[in-house]
């Protein structure tokens, strides 16, 4: 049995991302849409196969695979033959992007769920949650899209793990290395000699991991140690300044202020709480 769920809405949602439309299809019939969708699809192969064509090409989608649709680009499917069933799920966010990059939702794509019955799921926890009556199901179900994108990104993790193993191999005596000598003066060429790979690749593999070069991660973990130590310590800046590695307060200084928008003395009288620190 077929099922589709379109919420009601009495007022914006202003939520990273809103569920618009979902539900299931145990025979899933032809798209075609030259201008694209307004929102973003998931569309999840349950059984049998379909033909995906969008702007990148022709692709198969076989069972326990499923494709994100961006909005606005135009696509069409249907099944190879046999009956097709899926699962479908539109969304909308707002300022969302940011979120769904990070995410690996940076383009329309097929990848694989293989299946996992966590995002199964979750994907009719949400089904049921919006066929309930509790006037706040819309939000409850912005939650569970979240939970489900990114369980979405743990299994692109998985099937990826090959490239993934490696790069933990690379990415683990160079971060125990910075965690214990951050303080001293550390070097591009230590760090590639620690992972014994060029710096070249390193950097490479550093920014893929933490979204950032590996002398800017130092920076901020040494400007990191600094805020706690301003906050739990008496000592003067110049000497919180060498304790974590700057030698020159006034460069220290710089640093501080180009990071936290304000100087060590200020950030110190200012007293912020401790739940605005964020670990590196």
């Amino acid at each position: 049995m077929s099922i589709t769920v379109h919420p009601i809405f009495t007022e914006e949602i202003k939520l990273p991302f809103v569920v618009y439309g979902i539900g299931t299809q145990e025979e899933q019939c032809s798209i075609h849409r030259p201008k694209g969708f307004p929102m973003d699809q998931l569309i999840f192969s349950k059984k049998g196969s379909g033909i995906l064509q969008n702007i990148h090409g022709t692709y198969e989608i076989n069972q326990g695979e499923y494709a994100y649709l961006k909005p606005h680009e135009p696509h069409s499917y249907r099944s190879m033959g046999a009956p097709w069933s899926t699962d479908w799920l539109l969304f909308k966010g707002n300022n969302s992007t940011p979120a769904l990059e990070s995410l690996n939702f940076n383009k329309s794509k097929i990848d694989s769920y293989v299946e996992d019955p966590k995002i199964t799921s979750l994907f009719y926890d949400i089904i049921s949650t919006l066929q309930g009556s509790d006037p706040l199901g819309n939000y409850s179900a912005s939650s569970l899209l979240y939970q489900l994108l990114v369980l979405l990104y743990q299994n692109f993790q998985s099937n990826h793990g090959k490239e993934a193993s490696l790069d933990r191999q690379i990415m683990e005596p160079v971060m125990e290395y910075i965690k214990r000598n951050f303080i001293r003066t550390i070097t591009l060429n230590d760090l590639a000699q620690i992972a014994k790979v060029t710096p070249q690749h390193l950097c490479t593999v550093f920014k893929g991991s933490m979204k950032m070069r590996p002398m800017e991660y130092i920076t901020r973990k040494r400007l990191q140690e600094s805020k706690r130590m301003l906050l739990e310590t008496d000592l003067p800046v110049k000497e919180i300044a060498e304790s974590v590695g700057y030698i020159d307060n006034n460069y220290f200084g710089v640093l501080f202020k180009k990071q936290e928008g304000i100087t060590p003395g200020q950030y110190r009288g200012n007293n912020p709480s401790q739940d605005s620190l964020s670990t590196y």
